[in-house]
């Protein structure tokens, strides 16, 4: 099983939306302050960083694909002005 999960930063007005098949490691910090090349600028330690699983697929393909689409929306409500961050992804 894969999952997209996505990580609002409320300091920096960020949204990065990524796909794992273990998103609760992937949302531990350690992406953040040079892990992950696209959040190169976060500090999980102190920034306020909200983080949430948003939907489960069967292939890598279909989580890649459905964090691509989730890129190319709006900021979710409450988060209006938000950069959405686009990536390579996988």
């Amino acid at each position: 099983m894969w999952y997209v999960y996505r990580g609002i930063n409320h300091t920096t007005r960020q949204i990065y939306y990524g796909a794992s098949p273990t998103p609760r490691q992937r949302v531990d910090g350690s992406h953040c302050v040079g892990g992950t090349k696209a959040l190169r600028d976060w500090d999980c330690d102190n920034d306020d960083i909200e983080w949430d699983v948003l939907w489960e697929a069967n292939t890598q393909t279909a989580a890649s694909a459905k964090a691509h689409e989730l890129e190319r929306q709006r900021a979710p409500k409450g988060c209006a002005g938000y950069e959405i961050i686009q990536t390579g992804g996988i």
